[in-house]
């Protein structure tokens, strides 16, 4: 498995991230996978086994806050656009070349930001049950009063738990809510880690400069998906000069730990190809 050999990019002295690469020797073209909200870099392992990605260069990166990347001294920290830098900084560090993104989840939004602000580093690019801004329960994050409490509970509460990576197959088919699985993400990612997430990414908007995303883009929903629902994708894919839209029937958001993974990597490797 690719996610077997980490290695650490330390961007300055607040903030380190941590991804494996594995450079082939027959392929110049770069898959980069970006992880979901709560996630870490091991959660795309059962997408990679699927053997369809092994001629490729392929980076998977533990997004700042997760796995075994630095922590968040505050909210500031973990805006999306400063993930979509840290990914860059890795690229341009392993030197990788034609890169194709695949982002879900909170990974999708970077994905977004990174093809907004850097076109020529990509030749296409799958986002997965993502959005162009926060979810619809976000906007709850803008309102001054839950602002006070999420700052005040980023701010205090201790991490409590050490930093480790999630047993995702416990969370096979776990659909879209799963306190379980919440709880993991927590725990794993720290509890005022991630409250601090939740605050930095609240103010993702990009909605209104879709039109300047350049790079062919197969936008990918779930049917079953409530947190970002086809709606959603298909607003996206609406937004992109050169994009397509597809629903998997059936699947919720967690595609990438689902029974639905085959028929995921169906439809990527028809785009790709």
């Amino acid at each position: 498995m690719v996610s077997n050999k980490i290695t650490t990019l330390q961007i300055n002295n607040k903030r380190t991230i941590s991804y494996s690469v594995k450079k082939s020797g027959n392929n110049h073209n770069t898959f980069v996978f970006l992880h979901g909200l709560g996630g870490d870099l091991t959660a795309w392992d059962y997408i990679i086994r699927s053997g369809l990605f092994d001629s490729f260069n392929m980076l998977v990166i533990d997004l700042f806050g997760h796995g075994d990347s630095g922590r968040p001294l505050n909210f500031k920290d973990c805006s999306i656009h400063q993930m979509a830098e840290d990914v860059k900084m890795v690229i341009e560090k392993e030197n990788l070349k034609n890169c194709i993104l695949a982002g879900h989840c909170l990974g999708g939004m970077v994905s977004i930001e990174l093809l907004i602000l850097y076109p020529n580093l990509f030749n296409k690019a799958i986002l997965i049950n993502t959005s162009a801004g926060v979810p619809w329960f976000g906007g709850i994050l803008r309102i001054p009063f839950a602002q006070k409490i999420l700052l005040f509970m980023s701010n205090h509460l201790p991490e409590l738990f050490p930093h480790k990576r999630a047993d995702h197959i416990r969370f096979w088919n776990t659909g879209n809510y799963s306190f379980p699985r919440l709880f993991s993400d927590m725990k794993n990612t720290g509890l005022g880690s991630y409250f601090k997430l939740l605050v930095g990414v609240s103010g993702f908007n990009r909605w209104k400069d879709l039109l300047k995303i350049t790079t062919p883009v197969y936008v990918i929903s779930s049917e079953n998906d409530t947190i970002y629902p086809p709606s959603i994708g298909k607003k996206i894919s609406q937004g992109i000069a050169h994009s397509q839209f597809n629903i998997i029937k059936r699947a919720s958001h967690v595609v990438v730990l689902s029974d639905y993974t085959e028929e995921l990597t169906d439809m990527i490797k028809k785009f790709i190809s």
